[in-house]
């Protein structure tokens, strides 16, 4: 009996430890539960930062290299001088530079046909010899705007996508202030980064079998759900994947219709 009395004083006694480490093993949860959601608040809040960091140092790289031009192909000396650059550039553009108008110039490498970066002290210099640039057709020697990592790269991206668009020759396709334009539809190196190969590579104007993303533009909005409703015009998948379930619906949609159509004609209600 007093054997019987002392397992049961045992099991009451981890039934009571088990309870007591389950509540505080919640509590414990609920803790770090706590202290991750705060951490993961402080994280994005850095993050925005960082972000808006990002954007005000991109915008002053802008201004610093707003007055630059890059030469490239021009065969230099090994100590190239300020005037020689003047004539260059007058033998180049037909356009006249004093000395006091040149803020700095170094190459951008140690080979002779490395580029050559040239400072002006005023935009509207840079602006009268971009204006002149048509001068250089025919020649080895180009010569571009001083651009930012992030401007090159999104210049990479517009180009590359700008080529794969042009296989297509029934595509209009262009690059206009950092953005492609392909027929009617606009796309941002953001977004054509975001796009797998296949959705852009060779969009066509017709709406039963897009390859581009939907691009949110001001008719696209003034058409509202109306033009979501219309099974002859569907909308625009943002990926392949999208696409190809797209007109499946379509397809199985139209399907359906049919044999509703038939089944009316012979007298037999639909869905029966």
């Amino acid at each position: 009996m007093s054997e019987e009395i002392t397992n049961k004083l045992i099991l009451e006694e981890i039934r009571k430890t088990r309870q007591e480490l389950k509540a505080i093993v919640e509590a414990v949860e609920v803790n770090v539960l706590k202290k991750i959601e705060e951490t993961n608040k402080r994280i994005n809040k850095v993050e925005q930062h960082i972000t808006i960091i990002d954007e005000k140092l991109e915008e002053f790289d802008k201004i610093i290299r707003k007055n630059n031009i890059i030469i490239f192909g021009l065969t230099q000396p090994q100590q190239i001088k300020a005037d020689v650059v003047c004539q260059e550039l007058k033998r180049l553009v037909d356009v006249d530079i004093n000395l006091s108008e040149l803020n700095d110039f170094y190459p951008l490498g140690k080979t002779k046909n490395c580029p050559l970066k040239v400072e002006f002290t005023s935009y509207l210099k840079k602006a009268l010899i971009l204006r002149n640039l048509h001068k250089l057709k025919g020649s080895n020697i180009s010569i571009a705007n001083d651009q930012t990592p992030k401007q090159r790269e999104e210049n990479k991206i517009l180009r590359k996508h700008l080529q794969q668009a042009k296989q297509n020759v029934d595509n209009i396709c262009f690059i206009k202030r950092n953005k492609l334009h392909i027929n009617d539809e606009i796309y941002t190196p953001e977004e054509l980064k975001n796009c797998e190969q296949s959705d852009i590579i060779n969009p066509t104007k017709s709406n039963s079998e897009p390859k581009t993303p939907a691009i949110q533009t001001a008719s696209n909005r003034a058409e509202g759900k109306e033009q979501e409703l219309n099974l002859n015009t569907p909308k625009k998948p943002t990926t392949p994947a999208e696409s190809a379930k797209g007109k499946k619906e379509v397809k199985e949609a139209s399907k359906v219709l049919k044999e509703n159509k038939i089944k009316t004609r012979s007298g037999t209600a639909p869905g029966k």
